[in-house]
C-alpha cells in the first residue's frame, strides 16, 4: 500500500492549523493513522515518510517532524 499527498485536512474538509506547522503535522499524522488502520496496518508497517514545507523559513520548526522528532515519534509510538 502506498499513501501519498497527505495534507492537514480535518473531517470537515477544511485545512487544520493554518500557519501552525505542528498543528498541521498532527492532523496529517492523524489522517495517516486512519489510512493505515483502514488497510489493516499500523505505524510499524510504515517504510518512509517525506515531509515538505512550503516556506524555507519553517525548516527549523519542521525539524521536529522528522522520525526522531516529537510529533512523528508521538504518533509512531501510539501516544496520541
Amino acid at each position: 500500500m502506498y499513501i501519498a499527498g497527505q495534507i492537514a485536512v480535518g473531517q470537515d474538509g477544511q485545512i487544520v492549523g493554518r500557519g501552525d506547522v505542528t498543528a498541521q503535522a498532527t492532523q496529517v499524522f492523524e489522517n495517516l493513522g486512519k489510512a493505515l488502520a483502514a488497510a489493516g496496518a499500523d505505524w510499524s508497517h510504515l517504510v518512509k515518510i517525506t515531509v515538505y514545507v512550503t516556506d524555507a523559513g519553517l525548516r527549523e520548526e519542521a525539524s521536529g517532524l522528522r522520525p526522531q522528532g516529537g510529533v512523528r515519534r508521538r504518533w509512531a509510538e501510539g501516544d496520541q
